[in-house]
């Protein structure tokens, strides 16, 4: 489809259907890209304010994190960690997308 022919997209259609953007006009792009920035920006300040709590989990610390301390040496690989992270953010995603 060219240019010529796309038709813009309302707000509903770019949140909840982005596969929609690639029949779209070019200003919907720039809109998508300043809501994710935003929310991106809000999402840090959140983190970055709760910070203190969020180091007391035990993320880093669960067992199956690998951690090995030699002489001059460490090595750390959140292992587990890094797996339950990746399970929470699939869930959101998919609850997201229902």
């Amino acid at each position: 489809m060219n240019e010529g022919s796309a038709r813009c997209l309302n707000d509903f259609e770019v949140w909840f259907r982005p596969q929609a953007l690639y029949r779209t006009c070019r200003p919907v792009w720039g809109l998508l890209m300043a809501k994710i920035l935003i929310i991106l920006g809000g999402v840090l300040i959140v983190i970055g304010l709760l910070w203190p709590w969020l180091q007391q989990l035990p993320f880093g610390r669960l067992p199956g994190d690998i951690l090995i301390k030699r002489e001059g040496f460490q090595f750390f690989f959140p292992l587990t960690t890094c797996i339950l992270i990746s399970i929470l953010i699939t869930l959101i995603f998919w609850l997201l997308k229902k």
